[in-house]
């Protein structure tokens, strides 16, 4: 009964995340599979997908009610993503899962360190500035 609220628990995490920021299955569901559920990588990759069929489906719906969609870039988007998509998963299936869990790690790593310095550089903080935007540091 443990796993199953716990299940819930990170379905809601997820589907708010989605809903909120257009993430939810890899950064959210993957890892929680991993690690609290112990899916090897494909399975837990497998039960995102799955997953995100549905709440990327509501999420969408609930942005194109308020107008905040642009239909011109999803259409643009949507096939290259797909083929991509099955591409990617065929891969993914060729891949031993210590790899393909190392790959995915250095694919979140990577995006969330693409956020946090687009977002300090958007901001006036260079790499090379200390906490207080001074060189050197404070």
């Amino acid at each position: 009964m443990g796993q199953v609220l716990a299940a819930i628990a990170f379905g809601l995490v997820g589907g708010m995340l989605s809903g909120m920021f257009g993430v939810g299955g890899g950064s959210i569901f993957v890892p929680a599979l991993v690690l609290l559920y112990h899916l090897d990588q494909h399975a837990a990759q497998g039960a995102s997908l799955a997953a995100i069929v549905i709440t990327a489906s509501v999420g969408a719906g609930a942005h194109l009610r308020q107008r905040t969609a642009d239909l011109r870039f999803a259409a643009w988007l949507a096939l290259p993503a797909a083929l991509a998509a099955f591409l990617g998963a065929s891969l993914a299936t060729q891949l031993d899962g210590e790899t393909l869990r190392r790959c995915f790690g250095v694919v979140v790593l990577g995006v969330g360190l693409h956020f946090i310095i687009s977002t300090a550089r958007r901001h006036g903080v260079s790499s090379s500035e200390g906490a207080e935007g001074e060189p050197g540091g404070a």
